[in-house]
């Protein structure tokens, strides 16, 4: 059996536990690899990863095909691209338990087998991560003399690679540029930090060129622990300013947003972000975010029901007196958006 633990800034302890364990590329299947720690004690959440037989006695059916009763969630779906069966217990506990059986047919799924596991995993996470007063966003996040800058944007809008440049050519420290913690302290969260690394020394922006894509292979496959550590990552900062990102045909048009309008665009981020990572395996929607609608019916004043209703609280009370704007930045990615950028967090924090 593989068993890989992680610890989340002391906040929350995830083990997973595979009976078998296959991946070309490991750096892209472990994609939260920076938080792996040998030794884990009691954690919050483990991770069963193979077959596993289903529990469903005394279960409500919703849809004709989820089984739901306290604490407990049974599910299975998918299509000829991908299919998943998924087991939750202990959704109102301090230790969840989650038994995954899931498999993708693509050339990603080939490199990265546990990709679809690892979405799955993602929103339970949230949730956790909830209930101890942070929101795992999907989102960059950069630091500049101690000073955070969080990028909020959708799929697609170069978070990555205006992360990438302001690293490499304004002086910021990487904090993650897919996903990030924010509460008290703005707090890293890299996923696939060997990817960044290596797109960082090798190539010009997120979207890659063959050339740019072979050699992003060869970086991966020859990567080692001593390279990763001259790459500096900023743990904790303080949150300073907030940009939102969202692609246009008029670039660099700049407007300040209320915490009411950043607290709706944050949720409605979120919200896609379910949709777009279930595409990425050939999926419709998340599994996890079914799962969530179908428990929240069963159990309407259930945590999970009221993770939206509390998730916005949170954030009315991280936003409120911060600088807030929102950028409109080319369609085509130009390395002068991060200076853009740059120019926007030095004039409100500088």
């Amino acid at each position: 059996m593989r068993v890989a633990n992680f610890n989340f800034h002391n906040l929350l302890r995830v083990r997973f536990e595979w009976r078998k364990f296959r991946a070309l590329l490991k750096s892209l299947d472990l994609s939260l690899s920076y938080f792996l720690v040998d030794e884990l004690k009691n954690p919050d959440i483990t991770v069963r990863v193979g077959p596993f037989k289903p529990a469903v006695s005394d279960c409500r059916v919703y849809e004709r095909k989820f089984f739901v009763k306290e604490g407990f969630f049974y599910g299975e779906g998918g299509n000829w691209r991908a299919n998943w069966a998924v087991q939750i217990e202990g959704l109102e506990k301090d230790e969840i338990f989650v038994n995954i059986n899931a498999k993708t047919r693509s050339f990603r799924g080939i490199l990265a087998p546990n990709m679809l596991v690892n979405l799955i995993v993602i929103p339970l996470l949230e949730l956790k991560f909830l209930e101890r007063n942070y929101v795992l966003l999907h989102a960059g996040a950069v630091s500049k003399n101690r000073k955070g800058l969080l990028i909020v944007g959708r799929g697609g809008s170069a978070k990555t690679s205006i992360a990438m440049d302001l690293v490499r050519k304004h002086g910021y420290e990487y904090m993650g540029d897919d996903r990030v913690l924010v509460g008290k302290n703005l707090l890293s969260f890299p996923t696939h930090v060997e990817v960044f690394y290596c797109m960082l020394k090798n190539a010009r922006s997120e979207y890659l060129s063959l050339h740019e894509k072979i050699k992003l292979i060869f970086c991966l496959r020859n990567l080692r622990i001593k390279n990763l550590r001259e790459f500096k990552i900023c743990d904790m900062s303080p949150l300073n300013c907030v940009l939102f990102i969202h692609p246009s045909s008029r670039p660099y048009k700049i407007k300040s947003l209320s915490v009411e309008d950043a607290k709706k665009k944050i949720l409605a981020n979120m919200l896609t972000e379910y949709f777009e990572m279930a595409r990425i395996v050939g999926l419709g929607i998340l599994p996890t975010f079914e799962f969530f609608n179908a428990y929240s019916a069963a159990f309407p004043n259930s945590s999970v029901a009221k993770f939206q209703e509390k998730l916005l609280v949170l954030l009315e009370d991280l936003l409120s007196g911060l600088p807030i704007y929102e950028v409109s930045v080319p369609i085509r990615y130009e390395e002068g958006i991060a200076s853009v950028i740059d120019s926007i967090f030095e004039r409100e924090i500088g």
